[in-house]
């Protein structure tokens, strides 16, 4: 190397630019730190969240799946339609859950006249298989001479 490359004085920032720059960077941290810290954290007196009343399931009765021809045009133009419907009883009480069980011939009889009579419009929609679900749950209460059943079920519910 030569000497002249040697003479050249190197800068080196002043003491109050390191200082500005030292300054900066530690309220830039800061605040990024007090940003973190607030969006994470929970207040410490916050109240627990309220629990949701749970639904308390009975005892569960299966039917047999039902396989009823339907009537009423369809959208092909044919006459006639096939509804599969699987229906489970919840029962009012382990003794409901009984007396639902024993009757299982005379409720599936009934549920087949029923859903027999529907017609193609009727076995569609949410509103109307909700409405379904409350007069099945009203046919076999009725049947059985008391409300032992406290909710009805479609698990399968198919329109071929």
């Amino acid at each position: 190397m030569s000497e002249a490359e040697d003479d050249v004085p190197i800068k080196t920032p002043s003491n109050k630019m390191m200082l500005i720059i030292l300054l900066t960077n530690i309220v830039g941290l800061g605040a990024i730190g007090a940003f973190l810290g607030l969006t994470r954290s929970t207040p410490a007196h916050s109240a627990p969240a309220p629990e949701r009343p749970r639904h308390h399931v009975g005892p569960m009765v299966p039917m047999e799946p039902l396989i009823i021809n339907i009537g009423g045009v369809g959208e092909s133009g044919d006459d006639s339609r096939y509804l599969k419907v699987t229906v489970q009883f919840e029962a009012a009480s382990e003794v409901s859950k009984t007396e639902i069980e024993t009757a299982l011939v005379p409720i599936r009889s009934r549920l087949l006249i029923r859903f027999a009579s529907l017609t193609l419009p009727e076995a569609q929609g949410t509103q109307n298989l909700l409405k379904l679900q409350g007069e099945v749950k009203q046919i076999v209460n009725q049947l059985l001479g008391s409300p032992r059943v406290a909710k009805v079920h479609f698990t399968d519910f198919v329109v071929q």
